[in-house]
């Protein structure tokens, strides 16, 4: 009997370790940051939980500095794309890894109700580990497009993606080209994904703008449209 019971006992034990030992990584809190806010001219911002002002948006030249808490959409309510179109822009994560694990940070389209409940957008992002991120919300409701292959939706390994450099900064060039309504994400001038209207969810006229996952530092760089 004590040899069956020490038995059981290590097994139930063994059972919990990998769940014990996997949960701080996928957990990590959104930080706060010091001094946070919305210092760019023009520019509005709206986190997925938690205020604005827990993350710090700024100017530098013709450039924009992130420092991030919680995940977030940034736009200028300018900047909005019609018909058939490409909007670009360079994303160089300074700080990769922070919480233990990779964040990613791109261009999304097809912005609408972005500061409510009800937000609407299509994005693509990339991490340092060089997976790609496809995933919208239509009206508050998260869909994702891209696939990983275990055949579940999520961020998927990509050889566009750039690995990181000498001094662990990671930079890439992220890009939607819209024709006719099919969405194409190109990632360092490499298509990562091509989605038509169906797929999309969404219409891809609207605002264009960042967005950035939760607990990053990222300079981004370039953004336009032609």
């Amino acid at each position: 009997m004590r040899l069956v019971y020490a038995s059981a006992l290590a097994a139930a034990v063994a059972l919990t370790i990998p769940v014990l030992s996997a949960a701080p990584e996928a957990q990590d809190p959104d930080r706060k940051v010091t001094g946070g806010g919305i210092s760019a001219p023009g520019w509005m911002g709206a986190t997925d939980k938690g205020p604005i002002t827990d993350s710090k948006f700024e100017a530098m030249g013709n450039d924009f500095h992130l420092t991030i808490g919680p995940a977030a959409f940034y736009w200028s309510p300018k900047n909005t794309a019609t018909g058939n179109y490409t909007v670009t822009g360079t994303f160089k994560e300074l700080k990769p890894g922070m919480g233990g694990h990779p964040h990613p940070a791109g261009l999304f389209i097809g912005g609408a109700g972005l500061d409510g409940e009800k937000k609407t957008a299509l994005y693509c992002t990339v991490d340092s580990a060089g997976a790609v991120l496809v995933r919208g919300f239509n009206e508050g409701t998260v869909f994702t497009l891209t696939m990983r292959a275990n055949g579940r939706a999520g961020a998927a390994p990509n050889d566009a993606v750039a690995k990181p450099a000498a001094d662990g900064t990671v930079t890439n060039t992220v890009a939607w080209t819209v024709k006719d309504g099919t969405a194409e994400c190109q990632v360092n001038g490499k298509s990562v994904g091509s989605f038509t209207k169906d797929q999309t969810k969404i219409a891809t006229d609207g605002l264009y703008g960042i967005r950035v996952s939760h607990n990053m530092e990222v300079m981004v760089s370039g953004l336009a449209k032609k």
